[in-house]
């Protein structure tokens, strides 16, 4: 079952730029509708039960938002912060989360999806497994954080005006933004810079990274930290960071990894540690964890670990109302299993699932 990675990169690039389509667009006419709820995370209670109890409070939450006054904006904040609340109480949950999604819309009419992310409170331990946010504030003495945030512009900047292709730049370290190739004389010089001093300053960007209450700075160090020439390092130190509060870092770590996956097939990732985001309270977080498990599927390494082990979690993300986990889990599969089954045709999948784990079960006993 090998892969394509043509397609899987061209995938990993675009899935990066999904982050839970989260709405209210600020125009003062629109009208907001309820188009369908989806609770994730409990078997307690279903999503039919969520609507029954709770649509009308939805519906005055929506009536709310859609006048548009200053005021009603301000009711509005406070009926939703009451709904996530009453969500919560109403399935005795240690934690809960509302997303919203425009998955419509006609003329001034916004067909809203709402996801509500719930932990059961015998669960939280292992499904919010992230740090406290940090408090401390580090003096950057060295530049490199400036440094690297000039060198990320300036490769946007090229690609934003048609210099430069949208793709993977070429440098010396574990993760290449988009734009940075050679040719620009400004970000060779940068690039230099940053690879001959990130190895001294090591230590001083690791703190940053755990301390440092600034998540820009943080996920601007992790990134230094890249340079490094020790790939285990790398993929220690951004192994930590999908656990970070803050999903800005999350995603950082995420875009380096998948520059492992694709670029560096022999630095070894911690799979096991950080494939357990597929199943994260964080819509984000589980886009960021299927991200990984599509460009590690052309990879014999860890085939068997995503059978084995992941699987069940993304033929489970196929139900997902959220449309990029939906669609990302049916692209993961599709790629892992070399079938063309229809992403709603669940049945097929966990036959599928099924049969690949019976599979290697027999072909392990054979041995």
């Amino acid at each position: 079952m090998r892969k394509n990675s043509r397609k899987t990169t061209a995938f990993l690039l675009s899935v990066l730029a999904i982050s839970g389509a989260s709405v209210w667009a600020r125009g003062k006419k629109s009208v907001y509708k309820l188009a369908d709820i989806q609770i994730y995370g409990t078997q307690q209670i279903s999503d039919e039960e969520v609507k029954e109890k709770f649509e009308p409070k939805i519906r005055a939450w929506f009536e709310s938002r859609s006048r548009g006054t200053k005021k009603d904006d301000a009711r509005a904040a406070d009926l939703r912060a009451k709904l996530v609340a009453d969500v919560k109480k109403f399935g005795d949950f240690g934690w809960a989360r509302l997303t919203e999604s425009e998955v419509a819309s006609e003329r001034n009419v916004k067909m809203i999806l709402l996801m509500f992310d719930v932990i059961e409170k015998q669960h939280m331990a292992t499904r919010f497994p992230f740090r406290s946010p940090p408090s401390g504030s580090v003096k950057d003495g060295t530049g490199l954080l400036e440094d690297w945030n000039r060198f990320y512009a300036l490769g946007w900047k090229r690609v934003r005006s048609g210099e430069v292709p949208a793709e993977r730049g070429d440098c010396p370290a574990y993760f290449c933004p988009e734009g940075v190739g050679s040719g620009n004389s400004e970000i060779d010089a940068l690039k230099d810079k940053i690879e001959n001093r990130v190895p001294s300053n090591e230590d001083h960007l690791s703190q940053i990274l755990e301390t440092d209450r600034d998540p820009k700075r943080r996920a601007a160090a992790l990134f230094l930290l890249a340079f490094l020439d020790d790939g285990s390092k790398v993929s220690e130190y951004a192994a930590r960071a999908m656990f970070d509060a803050e999903p800005s870092v999350r995603e950082a770590a995420t875009s380096i990894f998948s520059d492992i996956a694709v670029y560096h097939k022999d630095v070894p990732i911690p799979v096991q540690r950080i494939l357990k985001l597929i199943d994260s309270p964080y819509p984000e977080d589980r886009g960021r964890a299927l991200a990984l498990a599509l460009s590690l599927s052309d990879n014999p390494d860890y085939e068997s670990y995503l059978i084995s082990t992941v699987a069940t979690d993304i033929v489970k993300l196929l139900r997902s109302k959220n449309l990029a986990n939906h669609e990302m889990a049916h692209t993961v599969l599709t790629l892992l299993s070399g079938e063309d089954f229809p992403a709603k045709d669940f049945d097929a999948w966990e036959n599928w699932l099924w049969k690949a784990r019976k599979e290697r079960m027999e072909g392990v006993k054979s041995d």
